[in-house]
């Protein structure tokens, strides 16, 4: 499992405005779904669950956030904001997401298409199927 910045955001400063750019030619999987966050309220958290085989990118559009990772036996944090790289996100994590400012906006692309039964939806399923899948929790890289 890993939890790793990528560097596919490349940015072109004009004059009036910036243009933040992600080929798709350039990523490491092609996305089947797009999503974003919106609204989030400061200090609001969302997410909390983890996925079984769903990888993702997410990409900080506005604000700041805070990421939380949690592998069963490690736990990570990586703070987002909107002019940083996006972060690659394996299968296997628990996260949580935590708004720092107001009104921060959080765009994630998916590997595979929307499947409800490769969430898990509390920490206890979440234990449990680490140890029934008998998943090697590694460090974070």
């Amino acid at each position: 499992m890993k939890v790793t910045n990528i560097q596919v955001l490349k940015r072109v400063i004009k004059e009036k405005n910036s243009l933040n750019i992600v080929e798709f030619t350039d990523l490491p999987f092609v996305p089947s779904r797009i999503y974003w966050l919106t609204d989030l309220k400061k200090n609001a958290i969302v997410g909390s669950h983890a996925h079984k085989t769903l990888r993702q990118i997410f990409i900080p559009i506005s604000g700041k956030l805070l990421i939380k990772f949690w592998d069963g036996n490690l736990s990570l944090s990586i703070s987002l904001s909107e002019n940083d790289q996006p972060l690659l996100v394996d299968s296997g994590y628990w996260r949580e997401i935590k708004a720092l400012t107001r009104k921060s906006i959080l765009l994630v692309l998916a590997d595979k298409p929307y499947n409800e039964s490769d969430y898990i939806r509390t920490k206890q399923q979440y234990r449990d199927w680490i140890l029934n899948e008998k998943h090697s929790i590694s460090k974070f890289n």
